[in-house]
């Protein structure tokens, strides 16, 4: 973004951040938050300590979603809008991590009637607001601005290298580093959970993938950590976190140092064991949550 001018995005001056995790604050905002519009993005389902964003949402009194599909984050809001999916929108530019080749996208198909584009559904609230923001034109200005650049490369048909300026902290001054890594979140147990992407969908969203008809999910522990907790292949067991439980079936990956719990995303309920910690430059570090793991039979003992 630094490649363009101020102008095309101009800052509102009072602007309020809230962390991607931290949904339990929204209840103490002053003033309070009276709208919310979820575009592309489903944190009722992926947010850490999910649940609350359930009960935070609850508070709101209007809420919008614009997405693709009936997510669980659009069934709890009050106006749900359809938009185009990006071969049924263009030009856009897309890029990934360290490499500098980028993609530019074109519209290939029309859109289904009546469904329209994240910039065109903005676009119309910037109108009624007589704010006469024309973001379709800003794309397309932008678009332009980057074919015309010397920096940008043609390889093939919608693929270029781009030459990325080295614009880190111009006009921000150093970088602040942490000297002491944060203090770990509190918790009641040993075994530190990691949720990691599958190939069978993206990000946890999985209606319509076989990862939605899982009913028991598997929990993947190395043999040592499977020894020292007394499990064997196949148990039923439960995982428990200082916020939720969840039944899992266990299994040994060889792969796997001691004391760490793999499962797949977007399992139901997994995102409640994760705790909603908020990291210093306002993430959600998903891997800092810690959980027991006990035989069914213990658990009940212990309720």
């Amino acid at each position: 973004m630094a490649l363009f001018p101020s102008g095309f995005l101009p800052r509102p001056s009072l602007v309020r951040k809230i962390p991607v995790s931290g949904w339990y604050s929204t209840p103490s905002c002053v003033p309070p938050l009276q709208v919310a519009v979820f575009c592309g993005a489903n944190p009722a389902k992926q947010s850490p300590g999910s649940e609350e964003f359930a009960d935070a949402i609850q508070r709101i009194g209007f809420k919008v979603c614009v997405d693709h599909f009936m997510t669980e984050t659009a069934r709890l809001c009050d106006l749900v809008l359809p938009s185009a999916m990006f071969m049924e929108e263009g030009p856009d530019w897309r890029g990934s991590w360290w490499h500098n080749y980028v993609f530019r996208s074109s519209r290939v198909v029309e859109p289904p009637e009546g469904v329209l584009t994240d910039l065109e559904i903005f676009t119309g609230l910037s109108c009624k607001m007589g704010l006469g923001v024309d973001l379709e034109a800003e794309r397309n200005a932008m678009d332009r601005a980057m074919m015309s650049d010397a920096r940008l490369k043609f390889i093939s048909e919608g693929l270029y290298f781009w030459d990325e300026p080295e614009d880190w902290g111009i006009g921000e001054g150093p970088f602040i580093m942490p000297v002491e890594p944060p203090a770990a979140p509190f918790c009641n147990g040993g075994i530190r959970l990691v949720t990691v992407h599958v190939k069978d969908y993206i990000n946890g969203q999985v209606n319509g993938t076989p990862g939605e008809k899982v009913r028991t999910p598997s929990a993947r522990l190395s043999r040592a950590t499977m020894g020292s907790l007394g499990l064997s292949e196949g148990d039923i067991t439960k995982i428990r976190s200082s916020r939720r439980a969840l039944v899992v079936r266990v299994k040994v990956d060889e792969g796997l140092s001691e004391d760490i719990c793999v499962m797949d995303q977007g399992i139901d309920g997994v995102n409640r064991l994760t705790s909603p910690i908020v990291s210093p430059g306002y993430g959600a570090p998903y891997h800092e949550s810690l959980v027991d793991i006990l035989p069914l039979e213990q658990e009940a003992e212990n309720a």
